[in-house]
């Protein structure tokens, strides 16, 4: 329930919810608002995935976003394995 709070917070859908965002819908940067990424819901959901293939396999490395926007895949790992 965490992460989906998170990635809900993090496309500014928990006080502004759209339904085309959910959907995946990704943001134009002029309608972004306080959103904190533009990639969507479905995107972040296959990170989610990836981080859980990542630990369930026991996957050392790091974790890195690149085009970096307003970071907001990064705050997901970071939420993520903090949990």
């Amino acid at each position: 329930m965490y992460i989906e709070l998170l990635k809900k917070s993090l496309l500014d859908l928990v006080h502004n919810p759209d339904p085309m965002v959910e959907a995946g819908r990704v943001w134009k940067k002029e309608e972004i608002g306080r959103a904190l990424t533009m990639v969507g819901m479905p995107r972040l959901t296959n990170i989610e995935q990836c981080l859980v293939d990542i630990i369930e396999n026991k996957v050392e490395g790091d974790l890195m976003e690149t085009g970096v926007w307003r970071a907001g895949c990064c705050i997901l790992m970071q939420g993520f394995l903090a949990q």
